[in-house]
């Protein structure tokens, strides 16, 4: 795409079941921890789909394959979501491919001009610009995009996210956080986004 695009992708999977996808990734991929925040609050993930307000409720986990982030989503409701959609098409896997840039209106303006599509947003706290995820004007057939800022607390909560995937051990698959603020803390930070 551009020099705007931090060089380290997500890679977004979404999946009905997230234990048994922890198991199913990591041992796929030989890796771990799991960082798994067992409910987003309702506050860091105020969403719209297709223009309307939408209560996702999601349950998400990260480890790192490389440089690549690995995101695991499942949702908790039935609310509507590209997430919702994309489990009843009959998908489980690869839902979207996570990009990040320190100059979001520049990136959205490139994707826009390609031929992609916002359809949903997710409004994070503490970051200046929504979360989008966009689809490809050309039709379906691949992941969706899904745009983010990249702040310098992301950038060091994501650092700290690999490095501890670099040092496991081994012998635990999964770490649980209740709160996006509390896996913050565990990785040396006081929340997750201010």
């Amino acid at each position: 795409m551009s020099a705007e695009l931090v060089n380290s992708p997500q890679w977004g999977i979404v999946v009905p079941d997230i234990a048994a996808a922890m198991r199913k990734w990591g041992a796929l991929l030989g890796i771990g921890p799991f960082m798994h925040i067992e409910e987003i609050a309702p506050h860091e993930h105020q969403a719209s789909y297709h223009g309307q307000p939408t209560d996702v409720r999601i349950t998400v986990a990260f480890s790192y394959f490389g440089a690549t982030q690995i995101e695991l989503i499942q949702q908790l409701n039935t609310a509507p979501s590209p997430y919702v959609d994309f489990l009843a098409q009959g998908n489980s896997g690869i839902q979207h491919i996570g990009l990040w840039s320190h100059d979001f209106e520049a990136s959205y303006s490139l994707l826009t001009a390609q031929g992609w599509h916002p359809v949903y947003t997710a409004a994070m706290r503490g970051v200046p610009h929504r979360t989008t995820y966009l689809v490809d004007g050309e039709g379906p057939g691949g992941p969706m995009i899904e745009l983010s800022m990249m702040t310098e607390r992301k950038s060091r909560l994501f650092a700290a996210m690999a490095q501890r995937v670099a040092d496991w051990d081994g012998q635990h698959l999964t770490e649980r956080y209740e709160s996006m603020d509390a896996l913050a803390q565990a990785l040396g930070t006081a929340t997750w986004t201010e």
